[in-house]
Formats: structure tokens, C-alpha cells, sequence
């Protein structure tokens, strides 16, 4: 038992060198208090909160599963004029305001603002990134809060209102800083009637007639002079 190879030798089970000796976790990963998976690469320069290219909005890089931003495109946006009563107390309190637009997305006027994440590459909607970097819980707060407004259940996704919750890339105006977002979004509950083409709430009031799928209706010639009958032509 006590020979080289034996359970209490040096290269035995227990000895020094074996997978339970002093020198066991760093030759057997198995049983290491840490796993192996999770630890650093040694030579890694890659901060990992790092998601994104900063300049770059079509990253190849996947969406993380929750985000420390919200993107934020109607009644929760800071400057929102449809008088919703929630608006001014909700935003109060973020330290990040700064506009923003996301991709791949259509809006639509269906009595609140509604978002659909189902458009061509090249349609944005436009809003504002919220956050509090300095105050995590604080945040947490937040998202709770716009949950309850927009009727998203966090605890069970599927049993939700009209809105759902989902993370996005979202673009900052003034730098093209790319973050992940949370947004609330439609899923089949959006009246897709009233389309805003430019994706602006903002805009709603001269956009929201053209209906989807139309395109702003071309300008008509000026009409001729009938020369013949000296009336104009119809």
C-alpha cells in the first residue's frame, strides 16, 4: 500500500501525485472546486461584458439572453406627447437617455405605439436606450415597473398581454454605439393598418393613415387643358 504505486504511495490514489493528493486538482479537473469550463483562458484581453462591436450594427456576434439597456420607442420614451400618465414618473430615474434606433422592425399606430420585430433589414424604428449603469438593483426596478405597464409576465412569458419581451441590438445616435436592448414587441395582437413609415411615434398623426404594405401613394401629374372642348380633361 505504500509502495510507489500503491493507494498511499506518491503515484497512488492518495499519494501526492495522485488524482486525491495535494497536487490531485490540477491533474483532475473532475473534481476541481471550480470548473475547468468557466475559467479564464490566461492570455485573454477580451472584456466580457464586451457583446458587441460598438461600431458595427449587423455584429455577428449572438444576442446575450438579458441586457442592461431598454429601448424604448412610445409611451416610455422620454419625449412621448401622447399624455400617458405613467410616462414622466417612469423615466425619471435613469441616468442613460440617449436616442437610439433599432433594425429589422415596423411600427404601427393601434391605439398605442406597436412594434413588430418582422421588417426588412432596412427598417428602423426609432426611440431611446434607457439605463443605470451605476445601479443595478435600481434597474432591475425599472424593468419590473415597464413590465407591469406594458403587461409582460416575466415568470411566464407565454401568459402575457400584448406585448412581448425580447433583447435587440440598438443603435446610439450620437455615437453608433451598439447595445444589447430589451424591447417590448407584438406577436400577432398588432392592428397592422395604420403603418408609420418612418418609424417615429412622433410621427403618427401625418403617417398612420397609409395602411401596411402600401407605399406612399406616387404625386399625380397636373391635370392637361382639354384644347378641343376648352375644358379640363378628366
Amino acid at each position: 500500500p505504500n509502495g510507489p504505486n500503491g493507494p498511499n504511495g506518491p503515484n497512488g490514489p492518495n499519494g501526492p501525485n495522485g488524482p486525491n493528493g495535494p497536487d490531485g486538482l490540477e491533474t483532475n479537473p473532475a473534481i476541481s472546486a471550480t470548473p475547468v469550463s468557466v475559467l479564464p483562458p490566461s492570455n485573454s484581453t477580451t472584456d466580457p461584458t464586451d457583446t458587441a462591436d460598438p461600431t458595427n450594427p449587423t455584429d455577428s456576434k449572438p444576442l446575450p439572453a438579458s441586457a442592461t439597456h431598454m429601448f424604448v420607442y412610445g409611451s416610455l420614451r422620454p419625449d412621448d406627447n401622447s399624455g400617458q400618465s405613467w410616462t414622466e414618473t417612469f423615466v425619471r430615474g435613469f441616468s442613460v437617455q440617449k436616442k437610439a434606433s433599432i433594425g429589422s422592425a415596423c411600427m404601427y399606430y393601434d391605439e398605442y405605439a406597436c412594434v413588430t420585430l418582422d421588417g426588412a433589414a432596412d427598417e428602423r424604428v426609432v426611440g431611446f436606450v434607457l439605463a443605470i449603469p451605476e445601479d443595478h438593483s435600481k434597474w432591475l426596478e425599472k424593468l419590473r415597473e415597464a413590465d407591469d405597464i406594458e403587461g409582460y409576465n416575466a415568470e411566464d412569458p407565454e401568459d402575457n398581454g400584448l406585448y412581448q419581451r425580447a433583447v435587440v441590438w440598438a443603435t446610439q445616435d450620437e455615437t453608433g454605439t451598439v447595445v444589447p436592448a430589451y424591447v417590448y414587441h407584438r406577436t400577432g395582437t398588432c392592428k397592422t393598418s395604420r403603418r408609420i413609415w418612418s418609424g417615429d411615434w412622433l410621427d403618427r398623426s401625418s403617417q398612420a393613415q397609409i395602411k401596411r404594405n402600401d407605399k406612399p401613394p406616387p404625386v399625380a401629374p397636373p391635370l392637361k387643358a382639354n384644347t378641343a372642348v376648352g375644358t379640363v380633361g378628366t
